[in-house]
């Protein structure tokens, strides 16, 4: 929350000083917050959007025609060697299996790392390379390989660590 703040205070007091828009079923936050707790009124002037004219499959189509047809090419990663960034929680660390798109990545879960509920517009399809990785759901040793729907839902972490194979967004209807 403290880049909220650092943009509040940006904007300071302008009257629409500051414009969000989000989408709940991506969700990133473990918990709600109150944005008057980080310097954002926003009493009376947060709008829920009631028409959607694009479906997130829509936009993704439309932003990998952007890509063009040099992002098509047979990609060879090097994963000893490749770096690893820091993810979205602290203790998770990922490496991206691509230099063109999105969607296939590895994953390396120190012990005791939990990650946020989350929903999965096209699907997840995971294998535990090492480790043991969890969910709600159930436990999933070294060699497990997990899938799931189009838009589903979980909560994942891993008491005593791991190493996964990630792909999302491909499995559609």
């Amino acid at each position: 929350m403290a880049l909220v703040r650092f943009l509040a205070s940006v904007a300071g007091s302008r009257t629409n000083g500051l414009f969000f828009a989000g989408d709940l079923g991506q969700r990133i936050f473990q918990t709600p917050f109150s944005w008057k707790s980080v310097g954002v009124d926003i009493r009376g002037r947060s709008r829920n959007l009631t028409i959607n004219y694009r479906t997130s499959h829509q936009i993704r189509m439309q932003a990998d025609r952007l890509l063009g047809p040099d992002q098509v090419e047979r990609e060879v990663i090097d994963t000893t060697t490749a770096p690893w960034y820091q993810g979205m929680v602290p203790g998770l660390n990922v490496m991206p299996l691509m230099r063109q798109g999105s969607g296939s990545t590895l994953v390396k879960w120190a012990p005791k790392t939990y990650f946020n509920p989350h929903r999965h517009y096209g699907g997840e399809e995971i294998y535990v390379v090492d480790g043991v990785f969890e969910d709600e759901h159930g436990r999933y040793p070294t060699g497990s390989w997990i899938r799931s729907p189009h838009m589903s839902m979980h909560k994942p972490f891993s008491k005593e660590g791991c190493t996964i194979f990630v792909k999302t967004g491909h499995l559609m209807g």
